[in-house]
């Protein structure tokens, strides 16, 4: 989901300097997201916290729909 994560400053930087829009730096940059974990609903909130454990910082970002 677009605007869930923040987008890093230099992510932004370039993507004005590339003259892009949202839509196509998503796509070919993925917003400057580095490592997408997919976990069921169910550790959710496990998983989050483990991530914050180790100093990291995550969000959700989108749902797996099938």
């Amino acid at each position: 989901r677009e605007k869930s994560w923040p987008v890093p400053e230099y992510m932004q930087a370039f993507q004005k300097k590339a003259g892009m829009g949202t839509k196509e730096f998503l796509t070919v940059f993925n917003g400057g997201i580095g490592l997408v974990l997919i976990v069921g609903p169910q550790e959710k909130a496990k998983t989050l916290q483990t991530v914050a454990a180790l100093r990291e910082k995550a969000w959700e970002i989108g749902v797996v729909v099938s």
